[in-house]
């Protein structure tokens, strides 16, 4: 008669299965994104203007740091992600290189972070779904699911997705403790809890679409966990306390004048399009880009609805809470940027693959569960053939994010009308001399976007070189009455269009029209001498040639 296998013997080997869980998420992951650690910074895509060229970043010193906490920096107010570039950046000083440039820090430090946040995650979400689920197996199918989604690739391959990641990070780990707080009876679960409202309060500096955070605990603790609503609302209400002043913090640091909302049920119909987005690329993750062009009011593309339909009968058939809750979680992850209320990259496009971040804590979830309620066999092979092909195509568009280049070109296979991306192939033929192939760029992204005022200002400078002044005059014209137009939150100095269109149109022998514009640049300038000589020396060519014009 054989002795019944002890309690401690079956903690070992779940303890041992964990830790081949542990190590399974930790090697698929590098294996997956150990690439972009060769990648550059994509100058184009807001690595530029928000690490490298940042003052209050690089150099990072004492003064730039304090300024990061006291105001919000490119219509953003994420310091923690701000502190974690300025502190990275005090590792990737490269000697000798001057300070704004690409070149005066290491790109590898940044990318190996973002690697190392995505890690945490996964690894975070893998212990949540162990205390829900309680199945190790289906544990760590629905955490390389999370881990290795191609939709997950922005956020790692990209040096500012750290804000996505950081964000993430900080949820899940509030998430988590949260949910420890909630299935643990020790008389240490305030600890838990106090853990968990820092970790809040740390993923709101890093990005607002953490305000989601309470209602994704509460959907837990009601409909996983299963605690009475009246111990849910004790636990989660302060929580929703916290996102007040994010809410209004956010309202004053990023405003959007230049964005008119369309009517209320334009929103919903927009936001609904959105989700249909998101949950078709959750299924055939293919053609992802930084830029779909689905704007404000751009609805198209049917098969996205029928995703939307297909999920929504999911819903209504579903019996098993921690699946209605997983779709639930997946559609609160991304309910901040749907559309219904404006925010700045819906210039670009309402949808961008690093909004589902957070939400794949849901997908994660629901297929946690229907695993642990299907062990057979067929079900594993089938796990294990989704998650290699999810991997493989994870690392094929790594390599898209390797550069500059690479990027833009890709992003125009996804979307050819994309002003972003056109606008920054534009600038990389211009810096080789190419000005007939900047030109042919630039053109798209403004007639793409006549509103995108660098496209405009690019395609003159290329015009001006290609010696199409009178084409140059007459665009800058338009620019900048387009500047002229700009609501007061977005007013950009208009001295330099005015002395560069006087200056063209001196060269082209237009001395009445250069002197309007010189007197209106002496009117903002009283006290350049060198605008006055300039207005000086159109007056006297607009003398001249009246004196010798014939009576």
């Amino acid at each position: 008669m054989t002795a019944a296998p002890s309690p401690n013997r079956d903690r070992r080997s779940l303890e041992n299965l964990h830790r081949v869980s542990i190590a399974i998420v930790i090697i698929a992951v590098i294996a997956t994104f150990w690439r972009s650690c060769g990648h550059e910074f994509v100058a184009g895509w807001d690595d530029q203007q928000l690490i490298y060229a940042n003052p209050l970043i690089n150099p990072p010193t004492p003064q730039g740091l304090v300024k990061l906490w006291q105001q919000p920096h490119a219509r953003m107010y994420i310091p923690a992600v701000y502190t974690t570039w300025w502190g990275l950046a005090k590792i990737a000083q490269v000697p000798g290189a001057p300070a704004g440039t690409a070149a005066s820090l290491n790109p590898w430090v940044f990318h190996a972070a973002n690697l190392l946040v995505h890690l945490a995650c996964a690894l975070i979400v893998l212990e949540i779904l162990r205390r829900l689920i309680k199945h190790e197996s289906a544990s760590l199918v629905g955490a390389l699911i999370f881990a290795l989604h191609p939709l997950q690739v922005e956020p790692v391959a990209w040096t500012t997705g750290m804000k996505d990641l950081l964000c993430g990070v900080f949820s899940l780990l509030a998430i988590w403790q949260y949910v420890t707080c909630a299935t643990v009876t020790t008389k240490r679960r305030w600890l838990h809890y106090a853990i968990a409202a820092f970790a809040l309060v740390i993923a709101l500096f890093a990005k607002p679409a953490a305000v989601v955070v309470p209602f994704i605990v509460i959907l837990i603790d009601g409909l996983v966990i299963g605690r009475s609503w009246k111990l849910v609302a004790h636990s989660a209400l302060p929580w929703i306390a916290l996102m007040i002043p994010c809410l209004i913090w956010t309202t004053r640091s990023q405003p959007t004048p230049e964005l008119v909302a369309p009517p209320v049920l334009q929103r919903f119909i927009g936001a609904a399009n959105a989700l249909g987005f998101y949950l078709f690329k959750l299924v055939w993750p293919a053609r992802l880009g930084i830029d779909y062009g689905l704007r404000p009011g751009v609805i198209e593309h049917t098969r996205w609805w029928i995703a939307l339909a297909v999920a929504v009968v999911l819903v209504a058939i579903a019996r098993e809470r921690r699946i209605i809750a997983g779709l639930l979680i997946f559609v609160l992850g991304v309910a901040p940027v749907l559309g219904l209320t404006p925010f700045v990259f819906q210039n670009y496009s309402t949808v961008a693959d690093r909004y589902v971040y957070l939400s794949m804590l849901g997908v994660a979830l629901a297929v946690a569960t229907l695993v642990a309620q299907h062990p057979r066999p067929q079900v594993g092979i089938v796990c294990v053939v989704v998650i290699i092909a999810l991997a493989v195509r994870s690392f094929l568009q790594v390599e898209v994010w390797a550069n500059d280049e690479t990027l833009m070109r890709h992003a125009l296979t996804v979307n050819p009308n994309s002003p972003a991306a056109n606008n920054n192939l534009g600038i990389l033929y211009f810096t080789r001399g190419d000005y007939p192939t900047a030109r042919k760029y630039y053109a798209t992204a403004v007639a793409s976007q006549p509103s995108n005022l660098p496209a405009r200002d690019n395609l003159a400078a290329a015009l001006i070189h290609l010696e199409r002044v009178d084409e140059a005059i007459a665009l800058m014209k338009e620019t900048l009455a387009l500047r002229r137009k700009l609501p007061p939150a977005l007013k950009q100095p208009i001295e330099a269009d005015l002395s560069r269109l006087a200056e063209l149109l001196m060269s082209r022998g237009r001395c009445e029209e250069a002197g309007a514009y010189l007197e209106e640049l002496a009117r903002l300038r009283p006290r350049d001498r060198d605008v006055r000589r300039r207005l000086d020396e159109a007056i006297q060519a607009i003398a001249r040639r009246s004196a010798t014009r014939p009576a």
